[in-house]
């Protein structure tokens, strides 16, 4: 699921955490962020800050389809990435 072949800048991984608020743009929990691509590296996305949102861990295996329906999460993927949008369009 995840590329460690390219890293994320350091400012830019600071200036997305700022924006986000440290914590999950979905759930807010503030614990373990990581940095997901709105438009993957593979289908032409870049590292930009437009293109980089903080999720936490669960909401991240949820937006990529590798969650468990036996979590007890009030969306699924598909809501989740159109909550992703909807926050990277209007802020």
């Amino acid at each position: 699921m995840f590329s460690t072949t390219k890293r994320i800048s350091m400012k830019v991984r600071r200036a997305v955490y700022e924006r986000d608020g440290y914590a999950c743009i979905l759930c807010e929990n503030g614990k373990s962020i990581h940095l997901h691509h709105v438009v993957s590296r593979g289908s032409g996305g870049t590292d930009e800050i437009r293109n980089l949102v903080c999720l936490c861990p669960i909401c991240h295996a949820i937006v990529h389809g590798e969650w468990s329906k036996d979590w007890d999460f009030p969306f699924d993927r598909e809501t989740a990435k159109d909550a992703i949008r909807y926050y990277i369009e209007h802020g």
